[in-house]
């Protein structure tokens, strides 16, 4: 009996470290396939600027880039993501990712594999993705003015 109970309190014990280590990893992992984590390879950093003394709301300063503003078309933000596709519209663009700290850039968790497709539709503000690897270190850094396209396949 002594042994059947050792067992088991190893199995709980087990079982909560796997939770906890989950918890303190959830950020950097996503869960996709057969149930297997694969940490983000990369991270995309848009921002949509070029005069950041606030002229231009920071909520508004992605989507910006892609709003025609009535004047202009409209343009889409397109993304293929390891095995996930999505095409945003200006009003969706914010759904990929979360903001920075600095409230004005959006960072998006990119897998080993992706490819971004993104045009600039303002004409008074410029798009600006940067793709940094989990160090830091920039990979693709490149900016589009008005209509300017901007694409990356890894």
């Amino acid at each position: 009996m002594k042994r059947n109970s050792v067992n088991l309190t190893w199995i709980v014990v087990s079982g909560a470290i796997l939770l906890l280590c989950a918890q303190h990893f959830g950020s950097q992992y996503h869960y996709f396939g057969f149930g297997k984590a694969m940490p983000d390879a990369y991270e995309a950093i848009l921002t949509c600027g070029g005069d950041l003394s606030g002229s231009y709301p920071a909520a508004s300063r992605i989507t910006s880039c892609f709003s025609g503003g009535g004047i202009n078309s409209d343009t889409v933000f397109e993304i293929k993501n390891g095995d996930e596709y999505g095409l945003y519209a200006a009003v969706n663009v914010e759904q990929l990712g979360k903001r920075g700290v600095d409230g004005y850039s959006l960072h998006i968790p990119l897998k080993r594999d992706f490819s971004i497709r993104a045009q600039n539709a303002s004409s008074d503000l410029i798009l600006n993705v940067k793709v940094v690897d989990l160090m830091g270190q920039v990979k693709f850094q490149q900016s589009a003015a008005k209509y300017g396209l901007i694409q990356i396949q890894h």
